[in-house]
């Protein structure tokens, strides 16, 4: 599986931490989301978890929000692995 830089990487977690900030907290569940994210190394394919985290409209956020292109084509293979096989 593809690995990514740790800019990269930092990028991605800080922007899905930003997506979870979102919701309302009142269960805690927000910080159960929060706290899994930011306990995630940089190792292989972990990455592929915290794009996993979110259904797929708010991959959509996330795609959106971001501005790194790595970001945007590691969301596409989560959401289209068919055409990423090579990569899988």
């Amino acid at each position: 599986m593809k690995s990514i830089s740790d800019k990269t990487f930092d990028e991605l977690v800080e922007e899905s931490i930003a997506i979870w900030e979102t919701y309302d907290n009142e269960y805690r569940y927000v910080d159960e989301k929060r706290d899994r994210i930011a306990s995630i190394t940089n190792f292989k394919d972990n990455w592929l978890g915290i794009i996993q985290m979110f259904d797929a409209p708010n991959q959509e956020k996330l795609y959106a929000r971001t501005e790194n292109p790595e970001i945007k084509e590691l969301i596409k293979i989560v959401r289209y692995p068919y055409e990423y096989d090579e990569l899988i």
